[in-house]
């Protein structure tokens, strides 16, 4: 159904931890598109959670529930979610102008394919 969503906690395998989420911020599947949202805590960056987590949704999202495109909105000052969108597949569409709590930002959107995925 168009409007559906859900987060998944991202959890330390060796004490069950968490140490932030993964979901769908947007889910339809009558279009069969879908925006996903991310969180991590900073103290857990750059060892790869994020990279594993997003590669279990991505597989969730073509492979089982069947999505044609995958979204990501991406403030444009955050280079490590580039640089993960980027590592993943994901390629820059365009950008917007959004207030975001009170302040102007340019949000990046980048898109991968089920074509681009399963390359």
């Amino acid at each position: 159904k168009k409007g559906l969503y859900g987060d998944w906690a991202i959890e330390l395998k060796s004490n069950h931890k968490m140490i932030g989420t993964i979901g769908y911020a947007a889910l339809d599947t009558v279009e069969k598109r879908c925006e996903i949202g991310y969180v991590l805590s900073p103290y857990y960056r750059n060892d790869g959670y994020m990279t594993e987590a997003l590669s279990a949704i991505l597989d969730l999202t073509f492979r089982r529930i069947e999505i044609k495109t995958a979204v990501l909105r991406i403030i444009k000052e955050n280079q490590r979610s580039v640089n993960l969108a980027e590592k993943m597949g994901f390629s820059y569409d365009y950008s917007i102008n959004m207030d975001i709590k009170g302040h102007d930002r340019e949000v990046t959107h980048y898109i991968l394919t089920l074509e681009q995925y399963i390359k």
